[in-house]
């Protein structure tokens, strides 16, 4: 394990529900893959951490796939289904705040539109994954603003974050 996906587990261990959020909407989902998977895996992920993380994976995109050993990208896949599953078994925790698909108020986006081109005749997303986390939705200028959605002092111990 690296040291960046060491400090970031460390650090969300004991973090607020508000910066799992934070750093699934602002963290590079390309680098971030073995933090992704750890997070999807924790009964205290909040629910609506992981219907925002469930979009940013472009779950539209997967429902093309006719047949598994066709992916080309297994590990995403792999954590879009098993947030579909956690989300659609209410595995995660209930968070105080909300998330709308439809309205993402922290990245300003509207996912389900944008990625409804994707959607082939036949396929669908479950209807319940679709709707807002009905709760309030957090204020972005309240989360923390540095790099990756995480607060500067656990940024401070990850700079050199390469292969130990």
């Amino acid at each position: 394990m690296n040291r960046y996906t060491r400090t970031v587990i460390n650090y969300l261990r004991n973090a607020p529900d508000e910066h799992w959020i934070s750093y699934v909407c602002q963290s590079n989902d390309d680098a971030n893959k073995d933090v992704l998977a750890w997070m999807i895996e924790q009964p205290r992920m909040p629910d609506s951490a992981a219907l925002a993380l469930y979009w940013m994976m472009d779950p539209v995109f997967f429902l093309k796939v006719e047949d598994e050993k066709d992916i080309w990208d297994k590990v995403d896949y792999e954590i879009v289904r098993t947030l579909e599953r956690g989300l659609l078994e209410v595995s995660y925790k209930a968070a105080a705040f909300g998330f709308d698909p439809r309205n993402d108020r922290i990245m300003g986006e509207d996912w389900v539109t944008s990625q409804g081109f994707y959607l082939k005749e036949g396929t669908s997303i479950p209807p319940q994954l679709l709707e807002a986390i009905d709760r309030p939705q957090l204020d972005p200028a309240t989360l923390p603003d540095g790099n990756e959605g995480l607060p500067e002092y656990v940024l401070a111990d990850m700079y050199d974050w390469e292969e130990e």
